[in-house]
């Protein structure tokens, strides 16, 4: 049985009631007791990514910043190099560079909905250029091709409203929405490589259109990542 929040005032009184552990999207009240009662290293990671699900945005970014900045050892090689470099729009360089390959990988922060807004804004430039497939990472339903929309239940991602509009725009356009998630249970290198594996087999069994990738950004990294070794878009599969 649901339940929301009600305010019962009589004679300077008030009854609040939080909402059930079910709600798919919940008060910011009950998400940061959660985060806080909770005692996982990556507590924060995931509240935030919970918290942008129902649009709480401010406390999105708090929670997110308690993960700690991970800041490089070179950062004023890194600072000096980027003012050398040229600033492009990002969307023209894509559309044109896609035009030379067959798959294009866009990665995004999973507690930051706009970077699928940035994607749904590629979508029919890429179509024209030959694109067929949009991958996604954790996509758990096999009808959203005909179905032509996200549900609650499509995945994890898919429950923040953005993702939903990204999904729907794709399909309008023509694409076809597949998942290269691997299995339930696997961490780490073994995730990424059955990821990048069912992306290959997807390619393999799909050779007429090019494909586009939607990930987070951790497994976008074409180089040796410190976490994994190889990241799905640096494996060869």
């Amino acid at each position: 049985m649901r339940k929301f929040l009600w305010l019962l005032v009589f004679s300077n009184s008030v009854a609040i009631y939080a909402q059930s552990a079910q709600e798919t999207y919940r008060f910011s009240t009950d998400l940061l007791k959660q985060i806080n009662a909770d005692t996982t290293a990556w507590k924060h990671q995931v509240g935030a990514t919970e918290l942008s699900f129902s649009s709480h945005f401010n406390h999105v970014l708090e929670i997110w910043d308690l993960n700690g900045v991970r800041k490089p050892k070179n950062v004023e090689q890194l600072r000096k190099n980027f003012l050398t470099y040229k600033k492009l729009p990002a969307k023209d360089f894509i559309v044109e560079q896609s035009k030379k390959t067959s798959i294009v990988i866009i990665n995004e922060a999973h507690h930051i909905p706009y970077h699928r807004t940035f994607t749904k804004s590629l979508l029919t430039d890429l179509y024209k250029n030959g694109y067929r497939y949009l991958g996604l990472e954790a996509l758990f339903d096999a009808d959203i091709n005909e179905r032509k929309f996200a549900i609650t239940t499509s995945g994890y991602y898919t429950k923040e409203p953005e993702f939903g509009h990204l999904i729907s725009e794709a399909l309008k356009i023509g694409f076809t929405l597949f998942s290269y998630e691997a299995t339930e249970g696997k961490n780490g290198s073994e995730r990424e490589n059955e990821q990048a594996l069912n992306i290959k087999k997807f390619i393999e069994n799909n050779p007429n259109g090019k494909v586009l990738i939607h990930c987070g950004y951790a497994h976008a990294f074409e180089n040796e990542y410190q976490m994994w070794g190889k990241a799905m878009a640096g494996r060869k599969a």
